[in-house]
């Protein structure tokens, strides 16, 4: 295929990309970081008419950015801490994406169940407050539920245990799948985005700017030196690495793992959300539908060593375990347990808490005060920094991010077409009749399993078995047994695909296996 095709259909080709980046003698931004941070910031760079070069050191989403909890919500938890701004700002852009993307962000009923009145009539006060910040971009107001309607809607609650609930809507999403639907959407706007593509270092001129960066291809060890007017840093977790190239700026964010349970949908199944606003580590506990199961979470552990496959822990389990069996009258076994997985948030540091050390580690509620609102900094002379925030609020962070490139000088200011976003259905769902063909009830057929690999390698820039198994398709993160039974398989087709030989077959089945490791439950059974 040519590359004008590609573009047209939205489909990511690696090929044309990296000739892009020997042919391109200077870019107007070059973003560092393939998560919501910087595909936000590359959409919204695109749609303005830049021209624009997105570096992943991975893959788009392979951290953090796919492995949240699948909300795209107003921030019903901000309430108590009264952060307006954020709460206006989420219910805003929740509103916009769930008009701008159907295929993409649902609509999703939300449960808050209550055991004593005064408990009912806070919510309610609460609620309302949320909807007044909301105004017109509202998704429909809170409604009570009685004991019988609860009992319908959760058949599985201790009717003894609640007096009722409250029902308001907030939006659900497959955040690894809506990434690389930023992605393609970029790219058919113009913009390049490439995946396995490490950024080492910044590239400065005689002055000390900051004009490019040396970058390196970890498939080939091709070396790059890129030039660009302006460079975005919004690498996540990462984000601190290059605003202290130098040593010019003090650290700015801490890191707090949020752990996630898959649960097999006959123990406790659930067709809307459930959400508990008072747990130990005040954190708000989500209970949701998710491909066919329910997802549990989340933890808040405050953490120092922010690893890229971070793995929940026993102490985490039996936390969520524990709120299920106490607040919701669940017994769940670890066979119950489909995957486990975990994602480290990046979260800014205002200076009110320890930059390290063990006091950071002592409990499960150690950075749930934090803010999750996100830092647009201007770091030093051709770098900006995106530091801090959250999937819901993605797409306003990146227009944040280029209006200040663009006030800085070294771009000219472009129309803003991103403001009236639109994102393109979802094309693996014309072409096998559902977004996540290896997901479903039933395993695939032979032919369908060689058809979607095939499918993810040559227009997704699929380049290994855990970016089929993982986020093209998300069975890693659904069903971790399954995913063991199905790499193999997969691998072969890939290899027929890419041209590898039977080495590259083997050593991508034991990254797998060392990747899979990571979404096992760990032991929880006492002694």
């Amino acid at each position: 295929m040519t590359e004008t095709r590609y573009r047209d259909e939205g489909y990511l080709d690696r090929s044309v990309a990296l000739e892009n980046l020997e042919t391109v003698s200077e870019w107007d931004l070059l973003v560092i970081g393939g998560g919501s941070g910087g595909l936000g910031v590359a959409l919204a760079a695109t749609l303005r008419g830049h021209r624009v070069l997105l570096l992943e050191r991975d893959d788009f989403a392979a951290e953090t950015s796919s492995r949240s909890t699948k909300l795209i919500h107003g921030g019903v938890r901000y309430l108590p801490q009264r952060r307006w701004s954020l709460l206006r700002e989420s219910l805003r852009e929740r509103r916009l994406l769930t008009e701008g993307a159907p295929d993409w962000v649902v609509p999703l009923p939300m449960v808050i169940p209550f055991r004593k009145r005064t408990e009912g009539w806070k919510y309610r006060v609460g609620l309302w407050i949320y909807e007044q910040l909301a105004g017109t971009h509202s998704l429909g107001g809170a409604s009570r539920l009685n004991v019988a309607s609860l009992a319908t809607a959760f058949p599985w609650l201790h009717r003894t245990r609640f007096r009722g609930g409250w029902q308001f809507m907030d939006a659900r999403f497959d955040d690894a799948r809506f990434a690389l639907a930023l992605a393609a959407e970029t790219w058919s706007n113009g913009g390049t985005v490439l995946n396995g593509v490490e950024v080492q270092a910044l590239l400065r001129n005689e002055n000390g700017r900051v004009v490019g960066v040396h970058a390196r291809d970890r498939e080939t060890s091709n070396g790059y030196k890129i030039s660009a007017r302006v460079v975005i840093n919004a690498a996540g977790l990462h984000v601190d690495r290059f605003r202290e190239d130098r040593n010019r700026v003090e650290h700015r964010v801490v890191w707090s793992r949020g752990s996630h349970l898959v649960i097999d949908r006959a123990v406790l199944p659930v067709d809307v959300g459930l959400l508990l606003p008072e747990t130990a580590d005040g954190r708000v506990l989500f209970v949701l539908p998710w491909h066919g199961h329910s997802l549990v979470g989340t933890t808040d552990v405050a953490t120092d060593d922010p690893v890229r496959d971070p793995r929940p822990s026993r102490e985490e389990v039996l936390y969520l375990l524990e709120h299920l069996q106490k607040s919701l009258g669940v017994e769940i076994e670890r066979r119950h347990i489909r995957s486990a997985f975990a994602g480290i948030r990046t979260l800014v540091n205002v200076g009110s808490y320890p930059a390290t050390g063990e006091s950071r580690r002592t409990n499960l509620g150690g950075t749930a005060d934090l803010s999750r609102e996100s830092i647009i900094e201007h770091t030093e002379p051709g770098l900006i920094s995106v530091l801090g925030g959250k999937w819901t609020t993605f797409r306003s962070q990146g227009i944040r991010a280029v209006e200040l490139a663009e006030e800085t000088g070294a771009i000219s200011k472009g129309p803003c077409l991103c403001r009236e976003f639109r994102l393109a259905r979802d094309r693996a769902e014309d072409l096998f009749g559902n977004v996540d063909p290896l997901t479903g009830a039933d395993p695939p057929t032979d032919e369908t399993l060689v058809s979607f690999v095939r499918f993810t390698v040559r227009t997704q820039m699929a380049r290994t078995v855990t970016d089929v198994l993982a986020r093209r398709s998300r069975l890693l993160f659904v069903d971790v047994a399954r995913a063991k039974k199905i790499a193999p398989v997969v691998a072969k087709i890939m290899a027929e695909s890419l041209g590898k030989d039977a080495a590259w077959i083997g050593d991508q089945q034991r990254a797998f296996e060392s990747v899979l490791s990571q979404f096992e439950a760990p032991e929880i059974e006492s002694g």
